[in-house]
């Protein structure tokens, strides 16, 4: 899918990853359709890992996804 990912963040209730699309030299036209496309196949490799890896067949992680377009700007610190 062509992403990048940046950083993981560990809290109480859980994580959150942040990945980014669209980065030179890696842009594409539909980087937005592959950032769905990816969160969609990590809810469902996450669901497999509980119910099929951990052996807990009726769990449903509570996995929510947010995906937000638009230009960014990453500015060096210094």
């Amino acid at each position: 899918m062509e992403g990048s990912f940046s950083k993981i963040i560990s809290y109480e209730g859980g994580f959150t990853v942040l990945c980014t699309w669209g980065l030179s030299p890696m842009s594409h036209t539909d980087d937005a359709s592959r950032a769905v496309l990816a969160a969609i196949n990590m809810q469902k490799k996450l669901v497999y890992f509980f119910q099929v890896v951990a052996g807990m067949p009726d769990f449903n992680p509570p996995v929510h996804f947010g995906v937000c377009t638009g230009n960014i700007f990453m500015g060096i610190a210094g």
